[in-house]
């Protein structure tokens, strides 16, 4: 069924809503609740501000926009979680152990910053905390082997 709905943005929109009675009442009740296709888009952009330009298809680079900025939240949490002031002050980070992960924190945010390949953030998008987690833990653990440590 085809129904307009009036979001929080002000704008009328055309949405398209199934199931039951009760379902529909519920799924437009949820759909006004949003903004409109429009001012999502440009929200997106805005946010996007200082971010390199995405390359790819017109909608791979819409949707790569939005998924870049959930990405780019999820990361920094990430970060203060897995290895904010806990992280430093367990007694077995050493100078090196902290210095190491402080570089790799500050490659890795580089190139995400700097990633411009649209695919590569929708390829991304399932990626949680968790696996930015242990990636990050890959990469330093590479680091400081290479740097002579056990």
């Amino acid at each position: 069924m085809k129904a307009i709905v009036k979001r929080t943005c002000g704008h009328l929109e055309l949405v398209y809503v199934d199931g039951s009675a009760a379902d529909r009442t519920r799924e437009l009740r949820y759909q006004a609740t949003k903004r409109c296709r429009e001012c999502e888009h440009a929200s997106v952009i805005e946010e996007s501000e200082g971010l390199p330009e995405l390359i790819g298809s017109e909608a791979q680079v819409a949707w790569a926009m939005a998924v870049r900025l959930r990405y780019i939240e999820l990361w920094v949490a990430a970060v203060e979680e897995g290895y904010g002031p806990v992280f430093r002050e367990l007694p077995y980070m050493t100078e090196e152990a902290i210095a190491i992960a402080d570089e790799v924190i500050d490659a890795v945010s580089n190139e995400l910053f700097d990633q411009t390949a649209a695919r590569w953030w929708i390829d991304h998008r399932y990626d949680t905390k968790t696996d930015m987690m242990l990636a990050l833990g890959d990469r330093m653990q590479a680091l400081y082997v290479e740097r002579g440590g056990e």
